[in-house]
C-alpha cells in the first residue's frame, strides 16, 4: 500500500475553516475535536482512497467518501492525494458545480453523431 499524505486544495481550506466555525459557533472545542476526526479520516482514505468508486459524473479521477453528514472529494494522482472539498449536505452536483447527469450519445456534438438518416436527406 502506497502512502499519501492528504493535500488540501483552496477550496477545501475554506471549506474546513467554515466547518470548524460553524461548529465552533456552539462548541469550539468540539469543533476543535470534530476537525481532527475528520482529518484522521481523510488520512486513512489518503491510503486507502482508490477502494472508493470513481465518480467521473463530477469530474475526472474524483472519488467521493462521506464522514458523517459531510462529503469529502479528492483525487488520486500516483502517490499524490489531493482533497479538493469538503462540504455537508447531499447536492453533490451543487457544490461542485457540475451537472450529476451522466453524458448521453444526445450530447454529443452534431458532427460526432451517427445520423442514420444522412441517405435519405
Amino acid at each position: 500500500m502506497q502512502s499519501r499524505i492528504p493535500t488540501y486544495a483552496p477550496k477545501a481550506r475554506s471549506d474546513l475553516d467554515a466547518i470548524f466555525d460553524y461548529i465552533a459557533d456552539s462548541s469550539p472545542e468540539n469543533a476543535a475535536s470534530f476537525l481532527h476526526k475528520l482529518r484522521l479520516h481523510i488520512s486513512n482514505i489518503a491510503e486507502t482512497g482508490a477502494l472508493f468508486q470513481l465518480r467521473p459524473e463530477y469530474g475526472n479521477g474524483r472519488r467521493i467518501t462521506a464522514y458523517g453528514r459531510f462529503s469529502v472529494v479528492y483525487e488520486i494522482h500516483g502517490d499524490e492525494f489531493h482533497v479538493l472539498r469538503v462540504f455537508g449536505g447531499q447536492d453533490i452536483a451543487a457544490h461542485l458545480g457540475a451537472s450529476r447527469r451522466r453524458p448521453t450519445a444526445l450530447d454529443a456534438e452534431p458532427n460526432d453523431r451517427d445520423d442514420e438518416h444522412d441517405d435519405e436527406r
